[in-house]
């Protein structure tokens, strides 16, 4: 139940958590970048780095959300569920994606919500694994970083004998900054 709960909350106030040192943090999604990294440096213990460059993936834009739902008690109807969407003009995307939260929402809050949520969802749809040397070691996941010019999000971080195999998806930091009436 706890671990419901925040997860809700972090899809609404665009926020991730991560353990480190035995506490649990969770920072808030479009702050600045935490390092900087080059082409170089992207393969560490393999002897192409351009070949980790080419292995980016981009999700199938069919696969990806046209519409945002999100239903959450709103004070002015009295508590009870108000429901705001988003909506991207998109030929190919068909999907809907449908959040209910519990977290009591302005019919302005659920429509910024929506939108980051889209949006967010569109701008984290290139991955890339990248090798990373010992330098690099501070990384964990959540934190915003820029590969050659392009932010990303830390998803995942893997100790392998001297490198840290990470995974990053596309980020964007003006996402969570949304302005919209419900």
């Amino acid at each position: 139940p706890v671990r419901s709960a925040i997860e809700q909350l972090a899809q609404v106030y665009q926020f991730d958590g991560v353990e480190q040192d035995d506490l649990i943090y969770f920072r808030r999604r479009g702050g600045p970048a935490v390092a900087t990294i080059t082409r170089d440096e992207l393969g560490a213990g393999i002897d192409n780095a351009e070949a980790i460059a080419k292995a980016q993936t981009r999700a199938n834009e069919l696969g990806m959300p046209k519409r945002c739902y999100v239903a959450a008690p709103d004070p002015a109807m009295d508590y009870q569920a108000g429901n705001q969407y988003a909506e991207r003009l998109s030929r190919h995307a068909g999907e809907e994606l449908s959040v209910q939260t519990a977290a009591v929402l302005t019919a302005d809050e659920a429509k910024r919500t929506a939108l980051m949520l889209l949006y967010g969802t569109w701008a984290s749809r290139w991955t890339l694994p990248v090798s990373l040397m010992r330098r690099y070691a501070r990384l964990v996941p959540t934190d915003p970083i820029e590969v050659e010019g392009r932010r990303y999000r830390i998803l995942s971080r893997l100790d392998d004998s001297g490198t840290y195999k990470l995974e990053l998806a596309s980020d964007d930091r003006d996402t969570v900054n949304q302005t919209a009436q419900g």
